[in-house]
């Protein structure tokens, strides 16, 4: 079972379109789910195929079945739990057959041909911008942790299947639901029924945080492994003079005593000084 199971899936892997094929006595089975999520990760095109349509309308007929008008109504409802029951496929095409009576069989080829064509289109890049935008404003991603999902850009980068690479703020905030939607969306705005298609989120790249030391030998004016590097953002501590220092003694007097930095018969104003305010200087020049 395991070596059949890998060479299935080097099958599946080189197949365009496959056909999944339901029981319509038995609906929309556990394996069938099981099947169908492996057809849409591998990313071939997928028709779905329900079989044995000759007995549902023998007893429809019979009025075995009850509760629907006539066989139209019954087989647009079995179609839509078929599609409900598999989500998660691609709005893959339905189609009610029977291998035994070959009841719309002729209908299988048109299908898995309409399939392959549209899995090879190509879509502008304009377009899937403005669909994309037009869909979160339809309905806006809600907020994760604080902050809302934002697409800047999307382009498609490949077909068969289809692959679009869409650039965002944060990948992590985009949740699954809400690509599901996006996914359908693009389904229902090019036709591309039974086409799977993927979304390859890459979001801004993560800034590091500021270095606050830079590491000995990093910086360019410093010898290399020099421990008496200082880091950049902090300053050397400036030299203050710790009192008044004595000037040249005039001859016959006494040795003349200032601030720092004074020079003779000049006062010098250092950072100990008040600066004055406009205010006082405009008093002092009105008493003059």
């Amino acid at each position: 079972d395991f070596f059949s199971q890998i060479r299935s899936d080097e099958i599946l892997a080189d197949t365009d379109v496959v056909f999944l094929v339901l029981d319509a006595q038995q609906g929309v089975t556990r394996i069938d789910k099981q099947l169908a999520g492996e057809l849409a990760l591998i990313g071939c095109g997928i028709v779905v195929v329900v079989n044995k349509w000759d007995l549902a309308k023998a007893a429809f007929r019979a009025d075995a079945i009850s509760g629907f008008e006539d066989e139209e109504e019954f087989r647009s409802k079995f179609r839509a739990a078929v599609r409900r029951e598999l989500f998660f496929l691609p709005d893959s095409p339905v189609l009610f057959v029977s291998a035994k009576t070959g009841l719309r069989a002729e209908d299988l080829l048109d299908a898995a041909e309409g399939v392959f064509i549209r899995a090879g289109a190509t879509i502008p890049t304009g377009k899937i911008n403005r669909i994309i935008q037009d869909l979160m404003i339809k309905r806006p991603p809600r907020m994760v942790s604080g902050r809302r999902f934002k697409c800047y850009y999307v382009t498609q980068v490949s077909k068969r299947p289809i692959r679009f690479r869409l650039f965002c703020n944060s990948e992590e905030r985009l949740e699954e639901a809400y690509q599901r939607y996006l996914v359908k969306g693009v389904h229902e705005n090019f036709d591309l029924s039974g086409v799977p298609v993927f979304l390859d989120v890459v979001g801004k790249p993560k800034q590091e945080g500021r270095k606050y030391f830079a590491p000995p030998g990093t910086r360019p004016d410093s010898a290399e492994g020099s421990s008496e590097s200082t880091p950049r953002h902090i300053e050397k501590p400036r030299a203050v003079s710790s009192g008044p220092r004595l000037g040249k003694a005039k001859s016959g007097g006494k040795p003349r005593t200032g601030k720092p930095g004074a020079k003779s018969g000049k006062k010098a104003f250092t950072r100990w000084d008040k600066p004055r305010s406009l205010k006082g200087r405009a008093a002092r020049q009105a008493r003059k």
